[in-house]
């Protein structure tokens, strides 16, 4: 609790993917984007072209409200597009998302996955989420963490999904 970010070290191509769950991710400053970077043994990469994403969300509240975005160089990939995630009561990020290609080098580091969470304005935001290093690494780590401030509570679990 109260970190500026969740890394998590160690991928390696033991698994094919992994899959990485968010839960009840909470900003401590209110109105953020939520932030997903990989890296690898040099460190979290996190210069401005580095990344490419893909974002479409829809605002519950008014169902009227579809967004999608995408961005084909940026220093993080954004796993909330258009809507910022709030700080209120009832207010968090949470998803999952499939890491491909980990620890191999051979291809882009990229995933995709599903979001859902509350913005400041307590609008429910469900989604689905696409984003690539831009250039091939042998990804060991991730990393999430909120565009400004600290992470106040919530988790982020990695579990390693094996080729049969």
């Amino acid at each position: 609790s109260d970190d500026a970010s969740l890394t998590q070290t160690g991928l390696d191509s033991t698994y094919d993917s992994y899959a990485i769950a968010f839960s009840d991710l909470i900003p401590a400053t209110d109105n953020v984007e939520a932030w997903l970077r990989f890296g690898d043994a040099s460190g979290i990469d996190s210069a401005g072209s580095d990344y490419a994403w893909a974002a479409h969300f829809i605002q519950v509240f008014s169902l009227t409200s579809f967004s999608a975005d995408g961005v084909n160089t940026d220093a993080q990939m954004n796993l909330t597009e258009r809507y910022n995630v709030g700080n209120a009561t009832g207010e968090a990020f949470n998803g999952i998302i499939f890491l491909h290609t980990p620890g191999d080098s051979s291809s882009y580091s990229h995933y995709s996955g599903h979001a859902g969470y509350s913005s400041r304005t307590s609008d429910h935001s469900p989604g689905t989420l696409y984003g690539r290093r831009n250039a091939v690494i042998t990804l060991d780590r991730v990393q999430f963490l909120f565009a400004s401030g600290n992470i106040t509570s919530g988790r982020m679990t990695v579990w390693g999904i094996s080729h049969a």
